[in-house]
């Protein structure tokens, strides 16, 4: 019944629970209380997020406050929504500095086995469950936990680029699932590289000459040489994961196209995004002349 309701009723409602949720919460924290589990299932139903969902997760536990239960409590409150026939995916990356660094060092560049994942609590959380699997990238490695995971990370080192065809990334797109970020920026989500790893005349060139041959660890144990491209170092500063004024302007197109869904959550936010209609928005912004690293012509957009 709900997707039948007109867009000015669903706005309507959603702003008025958002107004209760937000209500409740601060007489919470008057009385010393945290966010919990019930707070996080909450707003992820209010997002849309329902059973048999498929949601890539990127998330930063000091964007919210305090979290009762940790990051244990997040992935439990995620499994609770998505239920068993959904499945929970996580960036897993091995970077500890810049992709350039990580692959210019040699060594192993992830042992799928063992490597952390240094894209926080929850992301070690789940790699650590058991029944998770983890694609084989060098520098782009994901977990996923559910019935399709191994589906999602299965000859993802296959992909020269993070999220080249073989990508969960674009598996997930496949898959109409969600990019939800959990308390972080909106520019850290790693899915708007799918279109320049995938369309035939991205604008720019985004990576360095020539491939790296990077050393990693298969599950048996196996070593293994993967040919990888590097993100050219010298466009950082203007992506939009490194540059609060091209994630605004991201905010404001993604919003205006009704992508992007934010719900107030303790001291943070969480947003989400089908994969699929993020993905619509860049080709279409694209065609415009906006891309992730940049906005001059957004305002035509």
């Amino acid at each position: 019944m709900r997707r039948s309701l007109p867009n000015s009723v669903l706005n309507a409602l959603r702003q008025a629970r958002r107004s209760l949720r937000r209500l409740a919460y601060h007489v919470r924290r008057v009385r010393g209380a945290n966010v919990r589990s019930a707070d996080i299932e909450a707003a992820l139903h209010e997002l849309g997020i329902t059973a048999g969902d498929d949601v890539m997760l990127h998330s930063s536990l000091r964007g919210l406050g305090v979290i009762d239960g940790g990051a244990e409590a997040v992935v439990h409150a995620f499994q609770n929504v998505i239920g068993l026939d959904g499945t929970l995916l996580v960036p897993a990356y091995p970077l500890r500095g810049t992709m350039f660094e990580h692959l210019r060092d040699g060594g192993i560049a992830l042992d799928v086995r063992h490597t952390p994942s240094q894209m926080g609590k929850i992301s070690e959380v789940l790699r650590s469950q058991p029944g998770s699997h983890r694609s084989l990238h060098p520098t782009h490695s994901v977990v996923a936990l559910g019935p399709r995971a191994q589906e999602y990370v299965r000859g993802h080192e296959a992909s020269r680029s993070p999220c080249g065809p073989e990508s969960p990334f674009v598996k997930l797109i496949d898959r109409r699932g969600w990019i939800v970020a959990l308390g972080s920026p909106i520019g850290k989500v790693t899915s708007y590289h799918v279109i320049e790893d995938t369309h035939a005349r991205f604008p720019i060139n985004v990576y360095l000459d020539g491939e790296f041959e990077a050393r990693v660890v298969d599950a048996s144990g196996a070593e293994r040489l993967v040919p990888v491209k590097c993100h050219d170092p010298a466009l950082s500063p203007v992506r939009i994961d490194n540059n609060r004024s091209v994630e605004a302007v991201f905010e404001r197109l993604l919003a205006a196209r009704e992508v992007l869904y934010v719900e107030q959550l303790g001291d943070g936010f969480i947003s989400a995004m089908r994969a699929d209609r993020l993905q619509c928005a860049l080709e279409d912004l694209l065609g415009k002349g906006v891309t992730i690293y940049d906005v001059s012509r957004a305002g035509m957009a």
